[in-house]
């Protein structure tokens, strides 16, 4: 068989394949730069939408933290005020959750939020320690975020009205909302972002058919012209490796966006289950009960005398463990304030032999309860190992002695001669945080309190051992004999409480996502048989180990 000879490209299909070639490597890479510049604006706004979130989280919890902390305001004012401001475009509140964490445990932090102009525009956040003077002083900003361009605060009222500026309610209690407006830094203040403005920019590809790329270009085509099919399958692996690359990458993005929206969805879901558990814990709190006590597994237990002399009679307890409310659970505990000893009762000698059971030498001891006194009372003059404002004015974060009754045990960590190791305790011995509280009426419920806490109020080893055999049967329906001692004109036992800790957990899928702590008091008036409920803290706690019915200390 004779063999067709070959022949070469004329030159006006040379011309017509470069064209060909020119028209299809525009439209890919034209195509891809779109696209490119589509994936770059949408990371844009991922970007500005997952800021905006964050930020908008932080505040919700320093905002859900927020204390009714009272304190004087200046040292010319000796009544103690509300720490609470709140204008159209500023914010001045007291929380526990503060923004930005100050480098020592302070419990009680003032925080402002406002829109700052200047050099360096945008929302700044600014801090300062408690107790203090001026607390919401313009000190200089602890951070500012320039990509907020404007937020607005408004105040919900009693009556149900949101208004522009904060009035000191009737009733007590207020609601806050904040709305924010972000966008990206260096962002055109036309409407159109970086994104936007990118997307009607068109680079232009010019290929010029020199003599060198004509000839080896043409040298290219004459080797595929006999398998025109393999050229085919080039130009579409080539498109489909490209088309995948983009794919992958747009869907990791969408997947990683997807998630965080479904992290922060089940955080405010596992909030409001956590919140749906205070509620459920305080209906039990409201219960008629007449003493409370405690169950084989820690927990406290409401009871009911039908008569004087009568044998307790427990009330139904409801579920506390994982309890199933619509697409999550919560759990809950509730502990008893008055079975741990009160420092506001200014009961000292109780103090130092609790830390005497505790293991804390003489001159330790000596130092926590002078400078527990020296916070405390009214004055300047420090006692003999006690300290007052002059000494923390000095700490590298200065704050001031309260001079007046403890707010929360959490001040503890302020005081001098008080420890993390000795409020939050070890293994081998418990903390401060534990045993002590800055509520209540003053007496230990001889039926919820722990032993070393009978220990500490003076009870002998034989009597402690009685006790806690006769409560693990019933709880006492009045106080024995040998509790009635008066100390400072109070009696010092008790059998029934007012206020509980409440700690509870929203779940989801089976993983504690919030906890928050309660503090309540349940008072019935003289002229009503109603009870009354006081909360006195409501505020967000680290996530840790799950609430566990049986756990007690």
């Amino acid at each position: 068989m004779r063999r067709r000879p070959e022949r070469g490209f004329t030159l006006i299909e040379l011309v017509l394949a470069l064209s060909i070639v020119a028209i299809m490597v525009t439209m890919l890479f034209g195509g891809l730069r779109v696209g490119l510049r589509a994936w770059q604006r949408g990371e844009e706004r991922a970007a500005v939408l997952q800021h905006a979130r964050s930020l908008t989280q932080l505040l919700q919890e320093a905002l859900a933290g927020t204390y009714a902390y009272r304190g004087r305001a200046d040292e010319a004012t000796p009544a103690e005020v509300l720490m609470f401001q709140g204008g159209a475009d500023r914010l001045s509140f007291v929380t526990v959750s503060p923004p930005i964490s100050l480098p020592a445990p302070i419990p009680f932090v003032a925080v402002t939020l406002s829109m700052d102009g200047g050099k360096a525009p945008g929302l700044a956040i600014r801090e300062k320690a408690l107790p203090n003077f001026n607390p919401f002083e313009a000190v200089a900003p602890s951070a500012v975020d320039p990509s907020i361009t404007a937020i607005r605060f408004r105040y919900l009222r009693d009556e149900g009205a949101w208004e522009g500026a904060y009035r000191a309610p009737s009733r007590g209690g207020h609601a806050h909302r904040d709305d924010e407006r972000a966008r990206p830094a260096g962002a055109s203040d036309h409407g159109a972002d970086p994104g936007e403005l990118a997307m009607k920019r068109h680079d232009q590809v010019r290929l010029g058919p020199g003599a060198r790329l004509a000839r080896n270009l043409g040298q290219s085509l004459r080797r595929l012209a006999t398998d025109q099919s393999g050229f085919a399958l080039l130009a579409v692996t080539l498109v489909l490796a490209l088309l995948g690359v983009v794919v992958t990458e747009l869907a990791f993005s969408m997947r990683l966006e997807a998630a965080m929206v479904r992290s922060y969805k089940d955080a405010i879901l596992a909030r409001h289950l956590a919140e749906a558990g205070i509620q459920q814990a305080i209906r039990e709190v409201l219960s008629d009960s007449t003493i409370q006590g405690l169950d084989e597994e820690g927990q406290v237990v409401f009871y009911q005398v039908a008569q004087t002399g009568a044998k307790p009679k427990a009330l139904p307890k409801l579920p506390r463990s994982h309890v199933q409310l619509g697409p999550g659970e919560f759990s809950y505990r509730i502990t008893d304030e008055e079975g741990r000893l009160n420092l506001n009762a200014g009961q000292r000698g109780l103090l130092d032999k609790l830390l005497t059971t505790l293991g804390v030498d003489k001159q330790e001891r000596d130092v926590v309860t002078d400078s527990l006194e020296d916070w405390k009372d009214a004055n300047e003059t420090h006692r003999i190992n006690g300290a007052e404002s002059d000494y923390y004015l000095q700490l590298p974060v200065p704050y001031r002695a309260r001079d007046s009754a403890l707010q929360d045990i959490t001040e503890l960590l302020q005081i001098k001669g008080i420890t993390p190791e000795l409020y939050y305790g070890h293994e081998d011995r418990p903390g401060l945080v534990d045993l002590v509280t800055a509520r209540g009426r003053g007496t230990i419920n001889i039926n919820t309190a722990p032993k070393i806490i009978l220990q500490a109020a003076g009870l002998s080893d034989a009597e402690i051992d009685d006790v806690l055999q006769a409560r693990a049967v019933s709880p006492y329906s009045a106080v024995p004999t040998r509790g009635a001692a008066a100390v400072g004109g109070r009696t010092r036992f008790s059998v029934s409480s007012t206020t509980f800790r409440i700690e509870a957990e929203g779940l989801i899928g089976g993983e504690p996502r919030a906890r928050l702590l309660a503090l309540v008091q349940r008072m019935v008036g003289p002229q009503s048989a109603v009870p009354t409920l006081t909360v006195y803290t409501w505020r967000p706690l680290p996530l840790r180990s799950p609430v566990k019915e049986g756990e007690a200390k």
